[in-house]
């Protein structure tokens, strides 16, 4: 079902409305609901413009597990019809993304089918190189790791299957994600604007990605999420 912001504002919060708001008006504070609709309203074209969105997609400057999950929170909503998904099935699509990513990283065979063997030597090494320092991957490794990536011609989701063989994915020792730094996660995005968070006629709390609505730009190519795409199933 196709959704627009016009029927989404009314069931939204004034929590969620203020989100919105910050997303793409700095320093601008109002008192009620009906002001931040009425705001949000007469502003679509800046929430919509290409550029504010597209800034809003580098989680760079964000810690690795609010970068990481936003980035399996938006291929979540993208696989759902009308890019819609409730809180519970939000929460379980995550964890059986890393569940399934932690399950084929364990599977030589399927590693080998969609990784050449040389490739998979260079980029673990360096991979590898990378981890050994201290506990996190700062901004410069980060940036050889994606230039390594695109000589190699690895996807994100490479990335994330190595990094599991390494005990690093989701987190250190392959420990999954909680509720809470999901939760974490889709208040990010909802102050970035990418995506809404609302209540349904029966109370239901509900994640609508909102991006495909107001972009026509390859988000997907933006942010690898298509080649992750192409084997996410298989």
């Amino acid at each position: 079902m196709k959704m627009y912001l016009e029927d989404i504002l009314p069931k939204m919060s004034k929590l969620y409305l203020g989100r919105i708001v910050d997303s793409f008006l700095k320093d601008v504070r109002m008192e009620t609901e009906e002001e931040m609709r009425e705001v949000i309203l007469k502003n679509l074209d800046e929430f919509q413009n290409k550029e504010r969105v597209k800034s809003y997609l580098d989680f760079s400057n964000e810690t690795r597990d609010i970068a990481l999950l936003n980035e399996l929170i938006l291929m979540a909503l993208m696989e759902k019809e009308g890019y819609l998904l409730n809180e519970a099935n939000l929460y379980k699509e995550v964890e059986d993304m890393e569940r399934s990513i932690l399950k084929q990283s364990q599977d030589d065979n399927y590693i080998s089918r969609f990784i050449p063997h040389d490739t998979n030597r260079i980029y673990s090494a360096v991979l590898d190189e990378a981890w050994k320092k201290d506990e996190s991957l700062n901004e410069h490794e980060i940036n050889i790791l994606e230039v390594l990536r695109r000589e190699l011609d690895l996807s994100k989701r490479d990335h994330y299957l190595l990094e599991s063989r390494i005990g690093r994915f989701p987190q250190k020792n392959n420990i999954l994600h909680t509720h809470q730094q999901i939760g974490r996660s889709l208040i990010n995005l909802q102050v970035r604007g990418l995506v809404l968070r609302f209540k349904d006629d029966a109370s239901t709390t509900l994640f609508l990605l909102i991006l495909p609505e107001f972009c026509d730009m390859r988000w997907a190519e933006s942010c690898e999420m298509k080649c992750m795409k192409r084997y996410w199933l298989i």
